[in-house]
Formats: structure tokens, sequence, C-alpha cells
């Protein structure tokens, strides 16, 4: 046993025998053990700070988020580039993790991913029991005579774009119902064949998406094929009033379908206007309200009722409407990529800001994917995300 005494500038330390030291000798001693039990401290605390929860980072263009470890459990949603997922298990094959989303734990393949941390940091965990095979094909219920359709229970869509179309019918040729905005959450009823777009319901009734432009959660696979479009969509129950409600601040109304037409007024967010035709391109609406007759743009309102019933005005806007010699694409985003190939799986060339104007000189097969000209040269886009002037279907089929 240690006994430290000090008297008269001296210090007495008794251990078994008697050493006396001077008080700058005892200062030096006493710092030493303070060090000493300090750097104990910080030795015993180092494992815990390496412990740090490690991340997935998805580096494909979007990456399935799955129930269980593996391709055969079902797709909860996807989740686009870039998005950093917290590892939270595994089940110790190095490939599959669980990870935490804003929508609950699921799994992923890290292949797919950039790791940052450890992964060896993550729990083992059991190997969840598969998922129960499907029904087969012939139990779902086929659509009735009163035009019924089975639902998918927890099938679901989350817009992933700023704006959506809903349209009339499976494909970019039906009309737009209405559009809704980023993070809207819609139930899915039904799927076409060809399992990109699919047949939502919502406060505008029944309409069709493309599937590429959301995230999905649940299994399409087990919704019913809809061929009866007028069934899908209820055109029957329409109503008979269609309106736009202005979307923006303020709102030009023209003389014209066109910016190139004068303005007659303008009105301002939140004004309902009834509509009583269409442009033929699908995009300028002519409305009515206490200012008389006039058109709008139809991107900046939100349409109520299907615009499928009001006729197209060809000439009632006392003018002939200049139609570019050249169809064009004005980027409808925030910011576009072009790309070298009519598809997201090409390279991107480069990127155009919201506003920016390109010429159209050839179209994809699919009539999604446009071939456009500017001063980067010549790259794709996806029309979805543009406003096109002008008549694309005289342009040529360029193959994929």
């Amino acid at each position: 046993m240690i006994h430290l005494t000090i008297e008269n500038n001296v210090l007495e330390v008794y251990a078994g025998g008697l050493m006396k030291l001077n008080r700058n000798v005892a200062f030096i001693f006493i710092l030493l053990l303070i060090i000493t039990v300090l750097s104990a401290s910080i030795a015993a605390a180092a494992p815990t700070a390496q412990l740090q929860q490690p991340i997935l980072v998805v580096n494909s263009d979007v990456l399935n988020v799955r129930t269980g470890p593996g391709f055969e459990f079902p797709v909860m949603f996807s989740v686009p580039r870039g998005t950093p997922l917290p590892v939270i298990a595994q089940i110790g094959d190095g490939v599959w993790f669980q990870v935490s989303t804003t929508a609950g734990p699921g799994w992923v393949n890290a292949l797919f991913t950039t790791v940052r941390g450890t992964l060896a940091n993550a729990p083992v965990v059991p190997r969840p029991a598969l998922p129960p095979p499907p029904p087969p094909p012939g139990a779902a219920p086929a659509p009735g005579a009163a035009g019924v359709i089975p639902q998918a229970a927890g099938v679901e869509v989350v817009v992933n774009t700023a704006r959506l179309n809903i349209r009339r019918g499976p494909g970019i040729e039906f009309r737009i119902i209405t559009s809704v905005v980023g993070g809207t959450r819609l139930n899915v009823v039904g799927r076409a064949n060809d399992n990109v777009w699919l047949l939502v319901e919502g406060r505008f009734g029944r309409g069709w998406l493309n599937s590429t432009l959301t995230l999905v959660r649940g299994d399409i696979g087990l919704l019913p094929i809809i061929r009866d479009i007028e069934i899908a969509t209820g055109r029957s129950a329409a109503p008979a009033r269609v309106e736009a409600v202005v979307n923006t601040g303020q709102l030009n109304i023209r003389s014209g379908p066109g910016v190139q037409f004068s303005i007659v007024t303008s009105v301002i967010g939140g004004t309902t206007l009834r509509v009583i035709g269409i442009a033929d391109d699908g995009v300028w609406l002519l409305v009515r309200g206490n200012f008389g007759r006039g058109w709008v743009n139809r991107n900046f309102t939100l349409v109520r009722g299907d615009v499928g019933v009001v006729p197209i005005i060809n000439d009632s806007f006392g003018g002939t409407r200049p139609a570019p010699a050249t169809p064009e694409a004005i980027i409808n985003t925030g910011r576009l990529n072009i790309r070298s190939g009519p598809g997201v799986q090409w390279s991107v060339v480069t990127s155009l800001p919201g506003g920016s104007s390109v010429d159209v000189i050839g179209r994809a097969g699919d009539g999604v994917w446009l071939l456009v000209e500017g001063q980067f040269g010549r790259g794709w886009i996806n029309r979805n995300f543009a406003l096109v002037r002008g008549d694309v279907s005289l342009l040529p089929i360029f193959p994929a």
C-alpha cells in the first residue's frame, strides 16, 4: 500500500520503505498518474467509437428494396441513385443487407451500392422464411359485367417526379385527365400488359400513369391486366363540368393557344375557370370567366374532370397559329439529362436546365424518347419531361 504525505516541501512515500522527494518531483509523479488513468480510459473507449453504423449508397439508376434477402422476395419499392441507406442487419452472406428507409426496413443487394463504413459491424440475423407462393392466375377474379376491377391489396405508387400526368389510357397518345405533384400516393387497381402503365385511383377517379416515374410499393404482378379501357377509366362517370384551377401565383389569359398571342388579362392563383375547349396540342385550354373567353397553359393549372369530353378547338381563336418548321422541345423540369441513346441505360451527354429549348430531329419507336439537337450536338431526351411544339409523328424513327 502506498501512503503519501507532504510536509515542509517534502513528499514522503511509504511503500515498504521510505523515500523523500521534493515538491517538484511530487508534482511530476502525480501528473504521470493522471496521464496513465486517462490513457487507459481512451483506450477502452476506442473500440466503441469504431463501431459506427455502416451505410450503403445506391450506385445504380434505381435499386429495389425487398421484403427479404433475395430476388425471390417481393419488391416493396425502389430508390434512386445516390440514396443513402443505413445498414441495420445482415444474414452473413456478404450480399444482402437489411437497411433503414423512410418507409421502414427492407433488404437490398449490396452489389449495386457503394459501401461506407464496415459491414462486419452489422449484426447477423437468421434468414427470414420465404414468402408464400402467389395464387395461380386462375384464382384472380376477372372484371365483372359492371366493370368492377379486382384490386391487389397494398399496391400503391408514389409519384417520383415534380409532376406526373394521369391519362385516359395506357400510353402518351391518350389524353391527360389531370396531373399530380411529386410525392402523391395513389392506389393501383390494374396494369397494362406491358407492366409499365398502371391504372390508379384517386380524387380524380381512375386514370393511367407511367410507372417508371414512380416508386412502386407492392407486387404489381398480382394486379389484373386491364384490356377494356372504357370500363377501367369509367368514362360514363366523367363529370359534365370540366374546370381548371390556377396553380401558380398569377396566370396570363391569352387571345390564342400560345405565348405568341396577346394577353387578355391575368388571374391569381386559386381561380377556378370553366374549360370549354382544348387545342389539338393538348396543352392549351379554352376557358371562360368574367373576362369572357381566353386560353391558358394547362401546365400551370390543376384540371378537374376529363378534358377528353371537351371539344378540340382549331379555328375559334381568331388567327392562324404559327407552327414551327422543326418540332422543338422545351424542358419542363428543373434539369433534364441528355443521353447518348433512347433509354436511362445510356450514358449522360449533358444536362439542360428547365426552360431550355432544343430542336427535335427524330424519335424512338416507343414514342417516349426523342432525338434532339443543340449546342452539345445530338442526344436523347424523355418527352415526359418536356413540352413538345410541333408534330413529331412526321419525324424519322431511329432504332435503339
